[in-house]
């Protein structure tokens, strides 16, 4: 038997170690699959993610003049959210609804509940 705690827990992602950079529409779609993989860990095991409570944030590198310039998510539009499902529905073979997670802007603040 085992307890675990997944309380402001962070995950991260980012391709430094690619030779080519991963577009922006492939960094999120690999942040989708990381996050329905780890709701699918922890419903495995019992638990699972509050998903009004999970937010993510994208930083995202433009160009401008040879300087380095986070995209805002303004400019992010075009690219479809992440979503996940939550728990499993025995009664008819089927995960749960997909949830939209709401993204946040990496140069506003925010302050939620932790360590």
């Amino acid at each position: 038997m085992s307890d675990s705690f997944v309380d402001d827990t962070q995950n991260g992602l980012n391709d430094a170690h690619l030779l080519n950079p991963l577009s922006l529409d492939q960094l999120i779609r690999n942040l989708e699959n990381m996050a329905q993989t780890w709701e699918w860990l922890l419903y495995s095991s019992g638990g699972g993610l509050e998903l009004s409570k999970c937010f993510y944030i994208i930083v995202y590198w433009k160009w401008i003049k040879g300087l380095p310039v986070m995209l805002r998510p303004s400019e992010m539009d075009h690219i479809p959210p992440i979503k996940i499902t939550s728990g499993f529905d025995v009664s008819n073979g089927k995960f749960g609804p997909l949830t939209a997670i709401k993204p946040l802007d990496p140069i506003e603040s925010n302050k939620s509940l932790g360590i």
